[in-house]
């Protein structure tokens, strides 16, 4: 899971950032959720496991924004390129 700290204020779980994306390229019809049993990682996965950022935003003086926020900042610069 990507949280509160990670990408700013607010979490999402690496589905949810799929779902935009899919979204955003009208194929959102192509994403399945599945656990992480289901996927099979090489490595052992947490249950929970969100970055936490504070120490960034201290020393920052500045909170990140909110990861949805920084995904269209993303596509607006990638669109312009």
């Amino acid at each position: 899971m990507i949280g509160a700290g990670a990408i700013g204020a607010s979490a999402a779980t690496w589905y949810d950032i799929a779902c935009r994306v899919f979204d955003v390229a009208g194929r959102a019809d192509l994403l399945e959720p599945c656990t992480t049993e289901v996927y099979r990682a090489g490595a052992p996965r947490p249950r929970r496991s969100v970055l936490d950022t504070t120490k960034y935003e201290r020393g920052a003086h500045s909170p990140l924004p909110s990861w949805e926020n920084a995904f269209e900042r993303f596509l607006e610069q990638v669109s312009r390129e």
